[in-house]
Parts: C-alpha cells; structure tokens; sequence
C-alpha cells in the first residue's frame, strides 16, 4: 500500500470545526473474505459558525473482500446528538458502500447513505432534522510513489420533518497530493456545487465554487506543519446570501 494513501485532503468547508474523541472497534473474520464488525465512537465538536455538540454513535456491519479487486461493504447504525443548550436529536444512518480495482493505477467506487439528521447550520437542531439520501461515485488515479488524484460526485436530497422545506445538491470535485519527496507534499482541493433550497414562502439556488491548497513539511511520522489557503465563492439568487470569502490558515499536527 502505497505511503500516500492514507493522507487526507481536506474540505473546502468554511465553517472550522475542533473535534476530540475516539472510536473503538470488535471485528470478527467470518471466512478470509468476509468479516462483521462492531464500534462505538464518541465526538466533541466545537464549530466556528453553529452549535457545539457531543455526539455518540454505535454501528455495526458487514465487509467483503474479493482478490484485492473488489470490496463491499454495509452497515447501520445509531447517533446521539447533545447540543449545548438544546434539546438532543437521536438519528440513524444505513451505509452500503462498494471499491473496484480496474488496475493498480485506477480504481471506483460507490456509496449510498440513507439517515436521519440535523442541519448543523441551524441553531435549532430539532426543528431542522432531516430525512436524508446521499449517494456519490468516486474515481482514483495513483501515480507510481507519487500521489494521487481524485474525481468525484455527490447528490444529497434532503426533505426536513418538523417544516415545509427540501434541500437539494449536487457536487462535482477534482483533489489531490503529490510528493516530490516523502517529507513535502502538496495537496489542492477544487468543487462546484448546485444547491437548491425549497420553501413554501421562498426558493433559493446557490452556485459555489470552492478551492484549496496547501503544502506540508513532514520530517517525522508523528510531526507535520503546513501552509493552507482557501477561497469560497458563493452566487446565489437572494443577495443576502453571496459572499466571498479568503482565508490562510498555518497549522501543527502532532500524533501519538
């Protein structure tokens, strides 16, 4: 496997989160393809922009693996969320999820998510829960020791319970890293997005464009630092609601 595949490239998101837990799991291999598994993670967010929460979740599932050429998975589970000064929201979430290998270089996969939640960009997270289905295809392009490259789309249909309101989106992205050497890395991160908000007294449609990029020092396993930029562009048909926003951000990452 190679050395890069485990990097994560982070989001556009403009909303910053903090986030301490942990995640602890029970897995037991049925025969040498086919193993079921059971966790229990618990999460502290902080965010810059909606409400704090704690949340515990319990799932549980089913993996399958085939010749290191096909992988398929299912799962389903419970959360709990404990917001700071508001009522808490129990949700579930069902997961199938599937990766092919067309080669050593290329590979897809698929996911489906079907789940009961809220929108953290409500305050009031009861009001806002939300019946929600969420499916995205993923392409992956490894370069031999280098880094890879990502394409991918995602489609979210979200009908809220207590109001009269849906939330749709559809988002097309392009990432990647690259290592000219195995202590420097450049990531970027590029979406388009289309969303539409329907409401009984008035409709929205908001097109955004997000970018971002960084490069990492990382001379140590348990030691990196880095330099980010993003840029969020959003269009919308309510003026209120455009905006453009520029931000650097220097950050540490120490593991233990």
């Amino acid at each position: 496997e190679p050395f890069y595949s485990k990097v994560k490239i982070a989001d556009s998101n403009i909303n910053s989160r903090e986030i301490n837990g942990f995640k602890t799991e029970l897995r037991k291999n049925l025969t040498s393809t086919t193993s079921v598994f059971a966790e229990y993670e618990f999460n502290s967010v902080k965010q810059s922009l909606s409400s704090n929460y704690d949340s515990n979740s319990f799932r549980g599932g089913l993996d399958y693996a085939w010749k290191d050429r096909f992988t398929f998975s299912f799962s389903g589970g419970k959360q709990k969320k404990q917001y700071e000064g508001q009522s808490n929201l129990n949700g579930f979430v069902i997961t199938t999820s599937g990766e092919y290998k067309l080669s050593k270089s290329l590979g897809i996969s698929a996911e489906f998510n079907k789940s009961l939640e809220d929108d953290e960009g409500q305050r009031n997270a009861f009001l806002n829960a939300s019946k929600r289905n969420e499916f995205k295809v993923f392409l992956e392009y490894r370069f031999l020791n280098k880094g890879r490259i990502n394409l991918s789309w995602l489609s979210t249909r979200k009908k809220l319970t207590r109001v009269s309101r849906e939330d749709n989106s559809d988002v097309f992205s392009i990432s990647g890293v690259y290592f000219p050497s195995k202590k420097i890395s450049f990531i970027f991160n590029t979406s388009y997005s289309q969303n539409e908000f329907i409401t009984g007294f008035q409709s929205r449609d908001d097109e955004i464009i997000q970018g971002s990029s960084e490069i990492n020092y990382h001379p140590y396993d348990w030691f990196s630092t880095g330099i980010r930029y993003l840029r969020n562009d959003r269009n919308s048909n309510i003026s209120r609601d455009k905006y453009i926003v520029n931000r650097y951000t220097f950050q540490v990452t120490l593991t233990f």
